[in-house]
């Protein structure tokens, strides 16, 4: 058996009996005339549609480039239906303008959001969150951005793009001295609208930490927390 073959029967195995839903991985493959050597196979995302139970969402990172562990990524974002793993929408961007790319920050996870994202009447979205990582103990970065995604019939519309909704930074010495910021967002939809779909508003929590020694040499954490607020509103493409 060549070691491509391998690879996708093992791949469907694990997606027919441990995923969230039983589809068939290589059928959708075959549809996006791939196979599983060219995807980021551990990066694959499955979700039961929310408004839906017999379609599943289906997320699939193309390997654009790669060289050693950096690499960048296509995106194909699915609906697919459950029981025959046929596409029935679709959406595609090229690791050129998606901004999916892992160097020094590395993608470490992608999961779908089926949060209660109703954008009108009868219509909701759904969300692709990324997780960002250097894996540094003095100079920590990780990062998570959503996308926010409506379908329209055979394909699905980028209606929120890359929008970050937790962020943190900072400098240390990686055992207790070190200044640190985390910003944290929900994202809660209003009732007014703008270009017929409602306003998101944004909660941000913003929390600057303190480590240092006290007099008994213990290390301390002493968290500065702030809130604010703002909206994210549609121009008829995109939220702004």
């Amino acid at each position: 058996m060549k070691i491509n073959t391998l690879i996708t029967v093992l791949l469907c195995t694990c997606f027919n009996v441990f995923g969230q839903t039983k589809i068939n991985l290589d059928k959708i493959l075959k549809q996006l005339n791939l196979t599983a050597a060219q995807c980021k196979t551990s990066l694959i995302a499955t979700k039961t549609a929310p408004n839906n139970p017999n379609e599943t969402i289906v997320v699939i990172p193309e390997i654009a480039k790669q060289e050693d562990d950096i690499f960048e990524l296509n995106s194909h974002i699915l609906i697919v239906d459950t029981k025959t793993s046929k596409i029935t929408s679709r959406y595609y961007e090229s690791s050129k303008t998606n901004e999916w790319f892992s160097d020094a920050f590395a993608i470490v996870e992608i999961k779908i959001d089926t949060a209660h994202y109703i954008i009108a009447k009868n219509k909701r979205a759904f969300g692709i969150r990324l997780y960002f990582n250097n894996y540094s103990k003095p100079n920590p970065y990780s990062k998570e951005i959503i996308s926010l995604f409506v379908r329209k019939n055979s394909k699905l519309k980028n209606i929120l793009k890359n929008y970050t909704v937790m962020e943190y930074y900072g400098e240390g010495d990686a055992s207790c001295y070190g200044e640190f910021f985390r910003t944290e967002k929900i994202l809660i939809m209003k009732s007014k609208k703008t270009n017929a779909y409602f306003d998101i508003l944004v909660k941000s929590k913003n929390t600057k930490t303190l480590n240092d020694v006290d007099e008994q040499d213990e290390c301390i954490s002493k968290d500065n927390v702030s809130t604010s607020k703002t909206t994210l509103t549609f121009n008829g493409n995109i939220y702004l």
